[in-house]
């Protein structure tokens, strides 16, 4: 059986074609999908749910809010590679949402923000499907090298998920309050910290910048004054202060949190204690939490470990045939597409695999 692969027999998406240039048509287009992605996340976010988060700054952060806005347990972490923390009580995987990790298999629930379609015809089934809610999903981008084409690698979802979730929680008329001015360090305030996920303030300076002036009015439209605010703030940030905050954040996260990655992942440290939360961990997640003026995560107080085969192949159109191959294994458990020009596209298209049906045992 063919699980998510863009040849799904008997699997027709619904055909979301509509004119760039047609003022009119692009309207109706965003009001469809917004109306039929409103009906997915409340579907996905309701409260009390349980969830697993990416260990890095921007898991954090959605797993602060969630907590606080719908009561929401977190259960465990993932390194987006080969590593699962998971509380011994939770039997079944299905039961839990992955919080800034796609995962494949089709009864597994995600939100996130990564670019995971092959091609149109394979972000149209993703799409779809009620379990995963991704805003590159929803505007129906892909792995195409054209940039040309408008749903194109170049015009994919360029920030973070917490940008996507606040956005999402506030059209479900949650109201968001949390701290954007606090000062952190000299001028860098809880703003910078929330655009520091997936360098959001950079790409809205300097890097990205036609792509970020697309998606910005999407968030804004989708959602209330928060997103409001995260869109002006990013956009009349410059170049230099955009830089300086991204590297006085990576000193901040590497000295005082022992993070080993520049978005603030502290997986490398969870490794080394073998799961068990030790009082870095939990100095980050209360600074953090502190930052917005949230309550920190409750963690528990020890998690099990689980491991699976963490591996990468190119990203170029040559090799598409492969990597649709590897779409199609069913022992597939996340993956996503990181790059797909110039040399770091030889290990573009990151995945991890999870035998035998892509679903992590808790046995």
């Amino acid at each position: 059986m063919v699980w998510w692969s863009p040849l799904s027999p008997g699997k027709k998406a619904k055909n979301l074609e509509f004119n760039e240039s047609d003022s009119t048509s692009q309207s109706i287009y965003r009001k469809r999908i917004n109306v039929e992605m409103k009906e997915k996340a409340e579907n996905l976010l309701k409260r009390g749910q349980k969830c697993i988060l990416n260990t890095d700054i921007d898991g954090v952060l959605c797993g602060t809010i969630l907590q606080h806005v719908l009561d929401w347990k977190v259960v465990g972490w993932c390194d987006s590679k080969d590593t699962l923390w998971v509380q011994s009580d939770i039997v079944d995987l299905r039961d839990v949402i992955f919080i800034d990790i796609f995962v494949a298999h089709p009864e597994l629930k995600c939100i996130d923000q990564h670019l995971v379609a092959l091609n149109k015809e394979h972000a149209e089934i993703l799409r779809e499907n009620p379990n995963k809610l991704n805003p590159s999903l929803e505007r129906v981008r892909y792995a195409s090298v054209d940039n040309k084409d408008p749903h194109s690698y170049k015009w994919k979802y360029p920030f973070g998920s917490i940008h996507f979730i606040l956005a999402i929680l506030e059209t479900l008329g949650h109201e968001i309050c949390i701290e954007l001015d606090h000062k952190i360090q000299g001028p860098i305030t809880s703003l910078d910290v929330i655009l520091r996920c997936d360098d959001a303030a950079r790409t809205t300076a300097f890097r990205y910048v036609e792509n970020a002036q697309d998606w910005w009015p999407w968030l804004t439209d989708l959602g209330g004054s928060v997103s409001e605010q995260l869109a002006h703030y990013a956009s009349s940030t410059d170049e230099e202060f955009a830089t300086d905050c991204y590297n006085d954040l990576w000193e901040l996260f590497r000295k005082k949190y022992e993070s080993h990655t520049k978005d603030g992942n502290f997986s490398k440290h969870f490794k080394k204690k073998s799961g068990i939360p030790d009082d870095v961990i939990a100095s980050y997640l209360a600074a953090t939490a502190n930052w917005i003026g949230l309550p920190p995560i409750e963690m528990a107080n020890r998690f099990c470990v689980l491991t699976g085969n963490f591996e990468t192949a190119p990203s170029y159109p040559k090799n598409h045939a492969n990597v649709k191959a590897i779409l199609e294994r069913k022992d597939l458990f996340s993956y996503a597409f990181t790059y797909i020009n110039g040399r770091l596209a030889e290990k573009g298209f990151s995945y991890t695999t999870w035998p035998p049906n892509g679903i992590p045992s808790m046995d």
